[in-house]
């Protein structure tokens, strides 16, 4: 599945949501921006996606592991002191720094940029930072709000 950095979401959607963008959406056809981004600002992707007792950016989870769109390697995962998660089953929804809008990535995006040297759009990484982990977040309350909100 490939979507342009930044265009409107749209995932097994009839209408795009405008109000979130998506990101990291690669495949092998496409051409994407290359370049390194700081540890830090990955170490916090993988926190956001793995999550906690409070933080779940999680959307769409689906009930087996997709393989990398690139290399097709699978069961790829990563881990910290929270615990272990599988890349490729969800999609990560994470706000943007002003609040205004949402980002969609596959959860793969973790692996696109560590192995593909995949470099998301600043605003991306922006918002990664701006995240506050210990505050309560339910990407997918927030996911199915939106989507209620675009239909109406």
């Amino acid at each position: 599945m490939h979507y342009k950095d930044l265009s409107a979401y749209s995932y097994k959607l009839l209408k795009p949501i405008p109000t979130i963008l998506n990101i990291g959406w690669l495949n092998s056809k496409n051409n994407f921006k290359q370049g390194n981004i700081q540890a830090n600002i990955l170490k916090k992707l993988k926190d956001i996606a793995i999550g906690n007792n409070t933080y779940n950016a999680n959307i769409n989870k689906i009930r087996g592991i997709m393989p990398c769109n690139l290399c097709s390697v699978r069961n790829i995962f990563i881990e910290n002191n929270t615990g272990k998660y599988y890349l490729g089953m969800t999609e990560i929804l994470i706000p943007s720094e002003n609040k205004k809008y949402y980002f969609s990535a596959p959860s793969m995006i973790i692996h696109y940029i560590e192995e593909h040297n995949y470099l998301p759009d600043e605003s991306f990484l922006k918002a990664i930072l701006a995240i506050d982990l210990n505050m309560e977040y339910s990407g997918d309350a927030i996911f199915k709000h939106l989507l209620e909100k675009s239909r109406s």
